[in-house]
């Protein structure tokens, strides 16, 4: 997709810096660090996540997703330039998710603006699904 080729590379570098001034005695030496242009090589050079696909086990549901027995309420936005719609596994056979997704938010604005008060489009949703559940 194009996040992994345009987005990646430039938030590989700012975490690759950051990891730099916070974890540089855990790191692997710079050069091998510095190969690293997207996030699955960027993990591959860090020992205490490797493998790819055992953070990845961990970070996405898979075959786990079916075993959700509470309601959960999913935000996405139709615009996310990282995490594309059609990509991000949205089943009708999960029938504990609701999914509540916005044409426009991007990844991580929502659709009033960035003020985060009780007012918001985003937390009245929210409020509202936890009212519905008894929480």
């Amino acid at each position: 997709p194009h996040y992994r080729r345009y987005w990646q590379p430039v938030l590989t570098a700012g975490l690759k810096v950051l990891f730099a001034d916070r974890f540089k005695d855990e790191l692997p030496p710079k050069d091998v660090l510095a190969r690293a242009s997207n996030y699955e090589e960027l993990i591959e050079c860090l020992p205490h996540l490797r493998p790819t696909s055992k953070l990845s086990a961990r970070a996405f549901p898979g075959a786990d997703a079916a075993r959700i027995s509470c309601p959960l309420l999913f935000f996405a936005s139709a615009d996310d330039p990282f995490h594309p719609i059609d990509a991000i596994g949205i089943s009708d056979k999960l029938s504990n998710v609701l999914y509540y997704i916005t044409e426009v938010g991007g990844h991580v604005g929502w659709p009033e603006g960035w003020s985060a008060d009780c007012t918001s489009f985003h937390t009245r949703v929210v409020l509202g699904f936890l009212a519905a559940h008894g929480q």
